[in-house]
């Protein structure tokens, strides 16, 4: 009965990664667990690509 009650939010969850990586496709992003990502990218460039990655993230959850 649990896993049936919980469904709602795995399925809109999965979801949302995938909207994520949609938008994120020229982003280097090597791997994701639950809520991470692992991105890979220059010391020069990873807090802009970083603060980009967080505005997808909250860009992909309002549209969803």
């Amino acid at each position: 009965m649990t896993s049936f009650m919980t469904y709602p939010m795995q399925a809109n969850s999965a979801e949302l990664l995938r909207l994520i990586f949609i938008r994120a496709a020229h982003i280097p992003i090597l791997g994701c667990a639950h809520d991470s990502f692992l991105i890979e990218d220059t010391i020069e460039r990873v807090e802009r690509t970083v603060a980009e990655m967080q505005e997808i993230i909250l860009q992909a959850s309002r549209d969803l």
